[in-house]
């Protein structure tokens, strides 16, 4: 009923009292799942509840250590903005009270995972390749703008080739109907592999609020870049990067752990392109 992605894994659950800064207390059942939290106040039954809160994990800022009192109490904290783009999150701060100290010390290690988590995704989030000059003048060139309304379909995600940035709002990319394969927010992409390999799109995309999408067409690209093969190398060693760091995060969220150092490089090897790029501009 929320819409998350269906290879999210359920980590943990526990009752708590739940607050935030203008709220009483109130009975909860927190879920956790790899990139969001949930807070359920009818924390009885197998059911979630419709009146339940679901946090992204994009949005976390930081968690204090539990405290020493009868009844250990977590403070968790959000971020207003990330690298410049405001977030919808009305909540700054929620505190958790616990039964015991063992259960917030539990919930403690996985709130600060996620808070860890969050901080390298605001990273990731940071590098936008498109955003150097000669992808710009690319963009402009070639992109098609869809509007979309809060659960309007992208009609034409699954008979094209294209390569679609999310310049503002979010989408949910859907198979078999309802069934959520991943949420692409504001600075992100899509199609990056049926762009690379030419073929139709296989995912519907539907817009969780009012969206702008910008579309790269493989025709107007190509017809863009013809005759330009240092054009044509930097343009796509952009759309290789986007399909190398998807690959690395869809492994990191299959078997996580500290075994790839590529998240690390990916910032340098962004600034080399860039650098390469800034000495060619095409005029169209």
């Amino acid at each position: 009923q929320f819409g998350l992605p269906m290879n999210e894994k359920l980590r943990a659950k526990f009752k708590c009292l739940s607050q935030d800064v203008e709220s009483e207390p109130m009975q909860t059942r927190l879920l956790f799942f790899t990139h969001f939290l949930i807070s359920d106040p009818e924390f009885y039954g197998p059911e979630i509840s419709s009146q339940s809160e679901v946090y992204k994990l994009i949005e976390f800022d930081s968690v204090n250590p539990p405290s020493d009192d009868d009844y250990p109490v977590l403070v968790l904290r959000f971020t207003g903005e990330v690298n410049g783009l405001q977030l919808k999150a009305q909540v700054k701060e929620l505190r958790f009270t616990f039964d015991t100290l063992e259960i917030a010390l539990e919930a403690y290690v996985l709130l600060s995972d996620m808070c860890h988590r969050a901080d390298e995704a605001r990273i990731r989030l940071a590098i936008r390749p498109f955003n150097s000059p000669f992808m710009m003048n690319a963009t402009e060139q070639t992109a098609t703008m869809h509007r979309l309304r809060k659960g309007q379909a992208l009609k034409c995600a699954t008979t094209t080739s294209g390569f679609f940035l999310v310049q503002s709002g979010e989408v949910c990319l859907q198979v078999g109907g309802n069934r959520v394969v991943r949420v692409v927010a504001q600075g992100d992409c899509f199609g990056e592999y049926c762009f690379a390999l030419g073929i139709p799109g296989s995912f519907d995309v539907m817009a969780n609020e009012k969206t702008v999408l910008l579309e790269l067409s493989r025709e107007r690209v190509e017809t863009f870049l013809q005759g330009e093969p240092k054009a044509t190398a930097i343009f796509f060693h952009v759309i290789c990067q986007q399909i190398a760091k998807r690959l690395t995060l869809t492994e990191l969220d299959t078997f996580p752990g500290d075994w790839s150092t590529q998240e690390t490089k990916a910032p340098i090897e962004f600034a080399k392109l860039e650098q390469e790029e800034s000495l060619y501009t095409k005029v169209a």
